[in-house]
């Protein structure tokens, strides 16, 4: 077995009224999801997953997701995490177990357990705090491999497998990752990624660029335009508030890169997201 590092980005619970739509994104992070209510529609890569109470998705990082609610007050918990391996690629730990990108029935195991530890640990403090939110995801992951259903049998190939990057993400990259994630709000700066990744901008930019797929200002602005999206659905407070507040001082500059991201206007996500 090899080294095989789980690195949480983000976690929390969300509820959404019947009809809501998410419009279909590239996640450019690994997500996990626990249902808690209802039931919804998980679109990866174009093939659909009706999903209800007890069900656990496994989205792998760079699969274009598309979500639907089927019933009032669906709701999740919903993990994003980086998945780091020595060899075999970023996603060779659902590749070695063989999981499944839907787990059904997990609402009476520990699965739900560690997913509520996980959200309520996010919020908190400490030293200790993210060894604790990779030990409950690792064990997330250990109990989807032992769930029935949930992991391959010798000599077979399940349908849904969720297969491996090309290339393991090196852990530079993953610390700048980590970093960009955690700060969606802040232009990134370039010297400071530098220093911690201990390149130079040159070599940091191609690095960055062949392990995922886009520049790091695409990544971040992907990132940006996810959580702006969260804000639009969240409040009433106006677009061009948002779109200041994540550094856009153009309004109508916002909107169209939003717009490149998600296929729609803001407003048109927002009016989506809140029917029912």
């Amino acid at each position: 077995m090899p080294s095989v590092r789980l690195t949480v980005l983000h976690a929390e619970a969300y509820q959404f009224p019947s009809s809501w739509i998410f419009p279909p994104t590239a996640i450019p992070y690994s997500i996990a999801r626990i249902v808690t209510g209802g039931t919804g529609i998980f679109i990866v890569d174009g093939e659909q997953f009706p999903v209800l109470l007890g069900d656990v998705a496994l989205i792998p990082e760079g699969a274009t997701l598309e979500c639907r609610s089927t019933s009032v007050n669906f709701s999740f918990i919903s993990i994003r995490f980086t998945t780091s391996a020595s060899i075999a690629g970023r996603d060779f730990l659902f590749e070695h177990l063989g999981l499944q990108r839907i787990t059904p029935n997990c609402a009476e195991t520990d699965l739900l357990h560690h997913f509520h530890e996980l959200e309520s640990g996010w919020a908190a403090s400490g030293p200790g705090r993210a060894f604790l939110l990779a030990g409950h995801l690792n064990l997330i992951i250990a109990a989807l491999s032992a769930h029935p259903g949930g992991a391959n049998l010798p000599g077979k190939v399940k349908k849904n497998l969720i297969l491996p990057s090309a290339n393991a993400l090196d852990p530079r990259i993953e610390s700048i990752v980590e970093l960009l994630a955690g700060n969606p709000r802040t232009n990134p700066n370039i010297k400071a990624l530098c220093a911690q990744a201990h390149l130079s901008e040159s070599a940091l930019r191609r690095l960055f660029k062949g392990q995922m797929g886009k520049t790091i200002s695409e990544y971040h602005r992907d990132l940006r335009m996810m959580a702006a999206a969260r804000e639009l659905f969240l409040t009433n407070r106006k677009v061009g508030e948002i779109a200041h507040d994540f550094g856009y001082h153009d309004a109508n500059y916002f909107a169209r890169l939003f717009h490149g991201v998600f296929g729609i206007p803001p407003t048109v996500y927002r009016r989506l997201t809140r029917q029912g």
